[in-house]
């Protein structure tokens, strides 16, 4: 094993330790339900389909060793139905996996579920909106059953193969299975609210909380025979928080910086997005999309924006810059994503009446 697989190695180890945190996106605009339930049905469309690919650290190691690999799918809708004229409801139905994952146990993660949210319209204007969500499904996390219990000496020798990481907060129960494979997975509830309002006449503002993992269950919990204490491998709770803004700084060009913060037990990361939308031609509706980010946190990453949005299509992609921690491993190569999105429209939605700017970015 040479130094680069050693380090990814070891980093996964690490990860695991700190309870196996869940995975992040650097555009999360369209993966927008792992944040926050709120952001089901938070646009202007009937129906919305999502798909957001990352792939991280790619170019470490070989064939044993492909990088993280993630696949996140959404699909929602709104529906012109509330307690009060003006208010909606929404749905939505939110899929994601790894696929090959780099590591011995070859780790990935999975979560598949659904998701509602009830926006209710404020004032005489109904112009702001609270939206209260929730969110229920099945996390799981999926490895190798050949895998043994790592010593405090195989970390001292770097002898990495064949073996797993023993945790006090994470033990895991090996399940043999006809495929070679063990699956722990659990159900849990992601809550999430968010408020949006206008700031003046060219500005809007969307303020969002949430709380992933609410129960914070074990996987595959059993009890001990011997210590009469339950094992497995548990999962902590995330507290996700976000502000994003809009303004038109003139007719063709609007600004959108965001704030993403998440902590998951230990471990924290704050996501900060200059993003802007540039109204390239007015006539086709071709909005151009670009902007810079920086993630702080134990590997700190400058993220790349770019993107188009055409008329009920978007796309876009994010490349990080890795410019510190395993920069060196990864020739600061981090991560890069794709995602692509249509919102299909055929009648008008409830009568919200929000002067909200569609989140394009």
């Amino acid at each position: 094993m040479n130094i680069k697989q050693s380090l990814l190695v070891l980093l996964c180890f690490l990860s695991i330790t700190m309870t196996a945190q869940d995975v992040h996106f650097s555009y999360y605009q369209f993966a927008p339900s792992t944040v926050s339930p709120a952001l089901t049905g938070a646009y202007y469309g009937n129906i919305r389909a999502t798909v957001l690919r990352r792939s991280q650290w790619f170019n470490i190691g070989g064939d044993s060793h492909d990088g993280f690999n993630t696949l996140n799918l959404l699909l929602d809708g709104n529906i012109p139905f509330g307690l009060k004229e003006g208010d909606w409801i929404s749905v939505g139905m939110n899929l994601m996996k790894e696929e090959k994952t780099a590591g011995i146990a070859k780790l990935r993660r999975g979560f598949s579920g659904l998701s509602a949210a009830y926006h209710l319209t404020l004032g005489k204007q109904q112009a702001s909106v609270f939206t209260i969500s929730a969110k229920y499904g099945k996390y799981s996390n999926v490895f190798q059953n050949d895998v043994t219990t790592i010593s405090q000496a195989n970390v001292e020798s770097g002898d990495f193969m064949g073996a797993f990481v023993d945790s006090d907060e994470m033990k895991f129960q090996l399940i043999a299975a006809e495929n070679g494979e063990v699956t722990e997975d659990s159900n849990d509830i992601h809550l999430g609210f968010m408020y949006s309002t206008p700031v003046g006449k060219q500005s809007d503002l969307r303020i969002g909380f949430s709380s992933d993992h609410l129960l914070a269950p074990r996987l595959n919990s059993q009890i001990d025979s011997i210590t009469g204490q339950t094992t497995g491998a548990r999962i902590d709770r995330r507290i996700n928080g976000f502000i994003q803004y809009y303004t038109d700084l003139n007719s063709k060009l609007t600004f959108n910086p965001t704030l993403l913060y998440q902590k998951m037990g230990s471990a924290s990361n704050l996501l900060l997005q200059g993003l802007f939308s540039y109204h390239h031609n007015k006539s086709k509706d071709l909005y151009l999309n670009f902007g810079l980010g920086v993630r702080v946190a134990s590997n700190m990453d400058i993220p790349i924006y770019l993107g188009a949005d055409f008329k009920d299509w978007r796309i876009g992609l994010s490349f990080d810059l890795n410019v510190s921690g395993l920069s060196g491993s990864t020739n600061n190569a981090g991560a890069y994503e794709l995602g692509i999105s249509k919102i299909f429209k055929w009648n008008k939605k409830a009568e919200a009446k929000p002067k909200l700017i569609c989140p394009r970015l």
